[in-house]
């Protein structure tokens, strides 16, 4: 699915969702990421998001 911005560009629109987890706040206050914790829910979420992004041309 794509969105169109104001320049006509066709923007997509990822599927995955990012749940508001405790794991982002303490693996960015600590400056690390969440696969430097141990919620894999949220490290899955990451994973999800750079598998749509890279299947973008």
């Amino acid at each position: 699915m794509f969105a169109n911005d104001d320049n006509n560009s066709n923007i997509p629109i990822l599927n995955t969702k990012i749940i508001n987890r405790t794991a982002y706040v303490q693996s960015a206050s600590e400056g690390k990421t969440v696969f430097h914790t141990t919620d894999k829910k949220a490290q899955q979420e990451i994973n999800n998001i750079k598998q749509e992004l890279l299947s973008y041309d």
